[in-house]
């Protein structure tokens, strides 16, 4: 697993010195030059093809400049061919009609290198709502863009310009049509564009929007290629997907990028990396996904379906994608489960061949008998490693990742701004798409605002088999050493639609933890004199309270000194096991990790913990008077303190809550804006009140009841929010 992840180290040694046996055909050779705005395609056809049959190991090259298309490149049946530009900033490649750029199929060895790909026109437009009716809108379109005509929009999707990102938050939707047939997009005006509808929609006037046109063409389209390579590539956009693969063995994307050019609302219409039923390995490295109309990655195979039991080593099977989807190849492995138990594996078996059906199904004849039933679903199971390291998805769509392969390995990567999860486990009988991950690493990644989105679920992370499962299907995922900054609509930082896999989450968090803690047990069992050392007859004093209740003033003005540091204790409460913020693994009050922590865990374990703790640290450092302790979370347990420390002395922090939310939501986008620039910003007042951030007073005083009136009853009265420093 570890040592896949360096497969990048040899990759840039490897396509340097792999040909160095062949011939370089340059396109000029063929009639393709740049800069002169005709179109190149049959002269980069000639040359590839002359590549191709003049043996392995060759290269095509373009010079610095401007290439047009209006068709496909095709590599095809191609041994070590390399395809390359000067460069991502020396060669642009634009395709001047709805098609795909590059498609290799049937190659062994391939390598796409040191150019850009765009195209002209975009496939997609974006302005503002000028004019709705139940038939059409009508957009002000802003530059870069067009008012494109006759063309058929697909979909249709609220945008943030100011954010740079699909809408999030309440202001979020979107439309997915059939365009309506023999209508098509017309100039109403000078820069407004009417788009027909198929249906009424949400839309009003003044809503930004960016509508995609209708179009299935991927920028790169490779297919049954073995060592496939990407290396210092820039697409800025593509009639669907950036990258589109099908049974690739072995595929490497370094120094790939997907982003939108200057102005632009969108790049790539549909995902950056689509890739199906690959085998062997994935590596991707230092490579972005911004701004592209769905998911960053969908790595995934497919689900098909048995339909006929021919005889015991025959069978009929079905798929729901595309017929190719079944040619998967003779020794492949094949994985089995029950139409009622669709992602459990209960046998596999290897194709000895197979062979055309009907216009969707196939015959599969394996090397050994088989007992299946019809009904049951099949699917490739030699899913491929994945590899994941320096890769960023930003602003985009829907998901960052779709994770549906086995050995998967995702480090120091940024997921920023998805509209829905930035990771998604999801075998899906919707999408026919498998397989149920397992041994998966999510280590040292950021992850910021993420979730908020069209294509939100319940977590950051999430685990979402469709349909939901009763029995676990994800197995050994690690998630360790990350950050989470939750944005205003983010919900839960995990979410487990399936039995018990949230066992498994931060797994090495905790034990970092439990090592922390038996170092602390083993030396006080060794130095066991410590207790000779009386805790002080006074305290410990522990300042208590809710969240942003100016705790800390506080804790400062009893230590009689500005810059007396804070005794966060809560520190040795995560040692002894609890963890508040498991909490947050789903949204759901009811959930059962939430209701364990809060109502099941035992807490006399962990002021135990706590007082032995406080005890070895007596015993080197006593303080002059008393222990003087801070933790919002002693105020859930004030009962297991008085037990465990009868002298204790609390100071109970209360502030008005309707001051109290607003201010941690301030805090939050603080952290957020900090974490995103790190900017120098001014000291001084920040003035906040509820409104800013979609909170009701009366909805706050109503909820908190007895709480304000408990403790807060004498200033209640006061209508007016306050400013807090």
């Amino acid at each position: 697993m570890k040592s896949a992840s360096y497969w990048f180290i040899a990759i840039m040694v490897l396509i340097q010195w792999s040909h160095i046996d062949g011939i370089m055909f340059s396109v000029s050779m063929y009639g393709a030059f740049p800069n002169d705005n005709i179109d190149d395609t049959f002269a980069v056809q000639s040359a590839i093809n002359n590549a191709i049959a003049n043996g392995p190991n060759n290269i095509v090259v373009f010079q610095s400049g401007t290439y047009n298309f209006t068709s496909p490149i095709s590599i095809y049946n191609a041994v070590n061919l390399t395809v390359m530009g000067q460069g991502m900033q020396q060669t642009l490649l634009v395709g001047n009609s709805p098609v795909a750029m590059l498609k290799p199929l049937n190659c062994r060895g391939v390598t796409i290198t040191s150019l850009t790909i765009d195209f002209d026109p975009l496939p997609f437009t974006a302005g503002y709502v000028v004019n709705v009716s139940t038939s059409y809108l009508d957009v002000q379109v802003v530059p870069p863009h067009r008012a494109d005509i006759d063309r058929q929009v697909r979909a249709i999707l609220r945008y943030n310009p100011v954010m740079m990102r699909p809408a999030s938050g309440s202001n979020t939707y979107e439309i997915y049509q059939t365009p309506p047939s023999n209508v098509y997009t017309s100039l109403v005006s000078n820069g407004i564009l009417r788009i027909p509808l198929a249906s009424p929609t949400k839309f009003v006037i003044g809503d930004p929007i960016v509508a995609r046109y209708y179009s299935i063409k991927n920028a790169i389209d490779a297919q049954d290629i073995t060592d496939f390579n990407i290396q210092s590539i820039t697409i800025y956009t593509a009639w669907a997907v950036g990258i589109m693969t099908l049974r690739i063995k072995g595929m490497n994307i370094i120094d790939y990028h997907v982003i939108p050019r200057t102005g632009r609302w969108m790049s790539t219409s549909v995902d950056c990396m689509h890739i199906g039923d690959s085998r062997d390995y994935i590596n991707i490295v230092n490579s972005k996904c911004e701004a592209q109309g769905d998911d960053g990655l969908n790595v995934h195979a497919f689900y098909f379906t048995v339909t006929e039991i021919i005889n015991s080593t025959a069978l009929v099977i079905k798929e729901f994608n595309f017929p190719d989807v079944l040619n998967v190849g003779v020794g492949t492995r094949l994985e089995f489960s029950r139409s009622q138990q669709q992602f459990t594996v209960y046998t596999t078996a290897i194709v000895a061949f197979s062979y055309i059906n009907g216009p969707n199904t196939r015959v599969f004849v394996f090397t050994s008998p088989i007992n299946v039933s019809v009904g049951d679903w099949a699917s490739v199971a030699d899913a491929p490693a994945l590899t994941i390291r320096n890769f960023t998805v930003a602003n985009n769509r829907a998901r960052g990742v779709l994770v549906k392969t086995r050995n998967v390995h995702i480090t120091h990567s940024l997921f920023n701004g998805t509209s829905g999860p930035a990771v998604l486990f999801e075998p899906s009988l919707y999408w026919h798409e498998s397989v149920a991950a397992h041994n998966v690493t999510l280590g040292q990644n950021i992850y910021i605002n993420c979730n908020e989105g069209i294509a939100k679920e319940k977590g950051v992370i999430s685990f979402a088999p469709n349909p939901r499962q009763s029995i676990p299907i994800f197995t050994d995922i690690v998630i360790e050493s990350s950050t989470f900054l939750f944005g205003s609509y983010s919900e839960g930082l995990i979410q487990g639609n399936n039995a018990d896999a949230d066992r498994n989450f931060f797994l090495s968090d905790l034990h970092t933890l439990y090592t922390n803690c038996k170092h602390v047990l083993n030396y006080t069992a060794e130095h066991n004199e410590f207790r000779d050392y009386n805790l002080p007859s006074i305290g410990p004093l522990m300042i208590c309270g809710v969240v942003r209740a100016e705790k800390r003033t506080v804790y400062r003005q009893v230590a009689h000194h500005a810059q007396f540091p804070v005794e966060e204790d809560q520190h040795i409460l995560r040692q002894a096991g609890y963890l508040p913020l498991f909490a947050c693994i789903s949204p759901d009050e009811d959930s059962n990790t939430e209701s364990w922590i809060r109502n099941e865990m035992n807490k006399d374990y962990i002021y135990d913990y706590h007082e032995i703790f406080l005890r070895m640290l007596n015993s080197v450092d006593m303080p002059k008077s008393h222990w003087l302790l801070k933790s919002p979370f002693h105020i859930l347990y004030l009962d297991k303190i008085v037990r465990q420390y009868p002298n204790a002395l609390l100071i109970m922090i209360h502030r008005r809550l309707d001051e109290v939310l607003p201010s941690s939501d301030e805090f939050e986008t603080a952290m957020r804006n900090w974490l995103l620039e790190n900017p120098q910003g001014k000291q001084g007042r920040h003035m906040y009140s509820s409104d800013e951030f979609g909170l009701s007073r009366e909805d706050i005083q109503t909820r908190y009841a007895d709480y304000i009136n408990l403790f807060l009853s004498s200033t209640s009265s006061n209508n007016q929010p306050s400013s807090v420093n």
